[in-house]
């Protein structure tokens, strides 16, 4: 039978532990009710703050595993998603109802090396980096309000909304 020395157990018992709980979340899904977002900020013991700008709400929560999420919602809907930190998260929750498409379409991509770009249904996802520097985005193009560009996206300036 094999078994781990005592002290060499309990690190990847942490390890496990600690990335199981990273996982646990109850983020505002994509195409999704917004008024959730607070709720994640109690389940995940995150810092949450709230933007507005040109209209667009924005929801920036990190998780104490450094993940940053942002979430943009507009008519109380949660259009796009951005997300930064040193693992994914946990994208059925963040996906929804569209994680199974997701699934689908990245099965066909694998075995693969380097970034995921998937575009289908107006959904499009897409997935970079590699353990401790992950980033990501996902959004529904038919859900962008008007005058929204899937360039303002992300993290590339403090709001994430350039115009």
């Amino acid at each position: 039978m094999f078994s781990l020395p005592r002290s060499g157990f309990k690190p990847w018992l942490s390890l496990f532990a600690g990335l199981c709980l990273c996982q646990v979340s109850a983020f505002a899904s994509l195409g999704g009710a917004a008024v959730s977002v607070r709720l994640d900020q109690q389940r995940l013991h995150g810092r949450l703050s709230m933007q507005s700008v040109h209209g667009i709400q924005i929801a920036l929560l990190t998780t104490p595993a450094g993940i940053e999420i942002k979430e943009y919602i507009a008519a109380g809907r949660v259009f796009g998603l951005a997300w930064r930190g040193p693992w994914l998260p946990n994208l059925r929750q963040l996906l929804g109802p569209y994680f199974s498409l997701w699934q689908a379409q990245a099965k066909k991509l694998l075995p693969r090396r380097g970034p995921f770009l998937v575009e289908t249904h107006g959904l499009t996802i897409s997935i970079a980096g590699r353990p401790r520097s992950f980033t990501g985005l996902a959004y529904l193009r038919s859900d962008f309000p008007q005058g929204f560009q899937a360039r303002q996206l992300g993290f590339h300036s403090p709001a994430g909304v350039a115009r």
